[in-house]
């Protein structure tokens, strides 16, 4: 399954990507938007995983995000302190808002979850 992770931390999501990696996903990672989309033009995700500053600061970009079929749309941000208002689009189309300070379990309880209901 193949994991797009979008966002400026690249030390986040560089341990973000060795975690899924090492359970069997396939991860791609990108620093903007512009970058996510032309990816995922290129090859859907099954999931995308997306910095919530990136997607307050252009819900369109983040919503044009092509994904596979049965695809999410999950955002993610530092803390919960951090957490950015977005816009009632953005927020009907996401599966979930996760937080760094999360333990690592959720993101692959969230990452298994998605792909589970692929199956069904």
């Amino acid at each position: 399954m193949r994991v797009l992770l979008v966002g400026e931390d690249g030390a986040l999501l560089e341990g973000l990507s060795q975690s899924l990696a090492a359970v069997g996903y396939v991860p791609h990672t990108t620093s903007t938007l512009h970058e996510a989309r032309e990816a995922a033009a290129a090859s859907a995700p099954l999931l995308a995983v997306v910095e919530c500053a990136l997607a307050k600061e252009s819900s369109a970009d983040a919503l044009a995000i092509t994904l596979a079929p049965g695809g999410a749309l999950v955002l993610y941000h530092g803390t919960v302190d951090a957490r950015a208002t977005i816009s009632p689009t953005l927020q009907r189309s996401v599966l979930a808002e996760l937080s760094c300070d999360s333990p690592a379990c959720s993101w692959l309880d969230c990452v298994h979850w998605n792909e589970g209901g692929i199956r069904r």
